[in-house]
């Protein structure tokens, strides 16, 4: 099977062929000359031939996950590192090994980078570990989250976004590698009320429900309130939460 990034991979090095032989070229008119130059930087083509392979090589990964509805997975730069060293590139040999190291354990792999992301919502606390009735009061489950100029953190705003895709796991079982929110969650709808004129506009009681939460709250001392439905609900994010 040809693949259409390895036939662009081709393409590519015949620029290095074509700039090498143009140079040797322009080189015979300077033959009586100790120095000469060149009609194509050759240093900078090395740069942007090694740019060309770094975007095949995002491309790769990211076709591979696509393929395998992948989508809560981050393949590190460490990671696409190993197939930008040396003089070749070949797609299928990216998409085996993206199969077999990151699509075979999806779910857990997406599993701890929600869990994660969202666990930075939880209070600071130094004293002790925390439990669940510090954090849940009946139906409702207390965060918080951070401020930046009077706005919510993007930070903080990928967090939410996260812990609605844990709950959405924990509560609905989606698989963590395939779950997807629809285009109202708790991240847009705070977003909706960004602005750059009014500080803290987007501490407010936010009507908002779905399955399981039935309304949020955020407070000007970063206090982040999620009020569900059941308070079982509530108590099951916060286990996973401080799991």
């Amino acid at each position: 099977m040809i693949l259409l990034l390895n036939e662009l991979w081709k393409d590519v090095k015949t620029i290095v062929a074509v700039a090498t032989d143009a140079n040797k070229r322009l080189a015979e008119f300077y033959k009586d000359e100790t120095w000469k130059p060149e009609l194509i930087s050759m240093y900078e083509l090395e740069r942007a031939i090694a740019k060309a392979k770094e975007r095949l090589v995002d491309l790769a990964v990211k076709r591979t996950l696509e393929k395998h509805n992948i989508r809560n997975v981050q393949v590190s730069d460490e990671v696409k590192k190993k197939f930008l060293d040396g003089e070749e590139f070949d797609e299928e040999e990216i998409e085996k090994y993206i199969r077999e190291n990151f699509v075979k354990n999806a779910d857990e792999l997406a599993y701890g980078e929600i869990l994660r992301k969202a666990k930075n919502l939880l209070p600071l606390s130094w004293e002790r570990k925390l439990k669940v009735s510090d954090i849940v009061k009946g139906n409702k489950l207390f965060l918080r989250l951070w401020w930046n100029y009077g706005n919510i953190s993007l930070n903080s705003a990928e967090e939410i976004f996260a812990l609605e895709q844990l709950i959405h796991v924990v509560l609905g079982k989606a698989k963590p590698s395939k779950v997807e929110l629809s285009a109202v969650n708790m991240y847009r709808t705070i977003d909706s009320f960004r602005t750059y004129h009014e500080e803290f506009s987007q501490a407010r009681k936010y009507t908002y429900t779905n399955k399981w939460i039935d309304g949020f709250r955020i407070y000007k001392n970063g206090k982040f309130e999620i009020r569900f439905k059941k308070e079982s609900y509530a108590k099951k994010i916060a286990k996973a939460l401080i799991s």
